[in-house]
């Protein structure tokens, strides 16, 4: 996602929202850098947030023993990530809590439509009868809900008024005008909740956002300390997987006679003995890393 307003979900069912208690205090301390972090830039939303949230705090773990090295190298990043994760927990339980809100509108909106249709044909009656004026009722001439709505108020209210006279011309059952402005204002209250729902989303999905912003920058770092320090033993990825589910494997070095193992634009290490070190495909001193882990 970017700063531009989310897609709103129809869900109807509806969720209690319960974070765990870690989540919750972690949003808190988190608040005020989401809030900064959600003036942008802001990182694309492309991985399941569940998952993303449970490989970082294994991460967490993972990378705990390797803290000592990684202060050295500026980037022991083991506590912030936690604690953005947490943080991106309680965003996304946010999130989702806002979205599944049940909102009645259509099933209202579907009962108003019939509702105002039998009114209508009622109130052609009593017009043709001439105890309505036909310029006394005027309707909205829309299809919206909130039209809808208020044309069945109109007409609800134009019989009541005149009750005496046009009740015996509709059947004398007063109890279906009374709920079918009932109906209209339980439409209306439904359409505003709605309006206010996705107000909500926007801020929530916003939160989220800036939320994963924060861990993915943490995640990256820690992701960063690790493979310069675990570079010869070759396993960074076993200690900081991936966030995709079902992201490629990270490419290995391979033997020569296998093919080059290189991006282009690199240039492939020398074969074993020609760079004066012991090791096959090694270089002969410690390789500095080729970016500053601050980009």
């Amino acid at each position: 996602m970017t700063t531009s307003d989310p897609t709103i979900s129809s869900n109807t069912v509806s969720v209690p929202f319960v974070p765990t208690a870690a989540s919750a205090v972690a949003f808190e301390k988190c608040k005020a850098e989401i809030n900064e972090a959600a003036k942008g830039p802001l990182e694309p939303l492309n991985v399941d947030v569940a998952f993303a949230v449970r490989v970082m705090l294994t991460v967490c773990g993972n990378a705990a023993p390797y803290r000592g090295e990684l202060a050295k190298t500026d980037l022991d990043m083991v506590p912030t990530l936690e604690m953005r994760a947490h943080a991106l927990s309680y965003a996304q339980a946010l999130h989702q809590w806002t979205l599944e809100t049940p909102s009645p509108v259509e099933t209202l909106g579907q009962a108003v439509i019939e509702t105002r249709r039998v009114l209508v044909s009622e109130l052609e009656l009593v017009q043709l009868r001439g105890i309505i004026a036909n310029t006394a009722v005027k309707l909205q001439g829309t299809t919206s809900y909130l039209a809808m709505a208020q044309d069945v108020r109109t007409i609800g209210s134009a019989f009541l008024s005149a009750w005496a006279l046009v009740g015996a011309q509709i059947g004398g059952n007063i109890q279906h005008v009374n709920d079918a402005l009932v109906l209209a204002d339980k439409l209306i209250a439904a359409v505003a909740q709605a309006a206010e729902i996705k107000e909500k989303l926007k801020g929530t999905a916003l939160m989220r956002l800036a939320a994963w912003t924060l861990a993915l920058k943490s995640y990256r770092d820690l992701d960063r300390g690790i493979s310069f320090i675990r570079y010869h033993q070759d396993d960074a990825e076993q200690i900081v997987p991936s966030l995709f589910d079902k992201a490629k494997p990270r490419k290995k070095l391979v033997p020569e006679t296998e093919g080059p193992a290189t991006e282009p634009g690199t240039t492939p290490i020398a074969a074993n003995g020609s760079n004066g070190s012991s090791q096959p495909n090694m270089p002969a001193s410690p390789m500095a890393p080729s970016k500053s882990f601050d980009e």
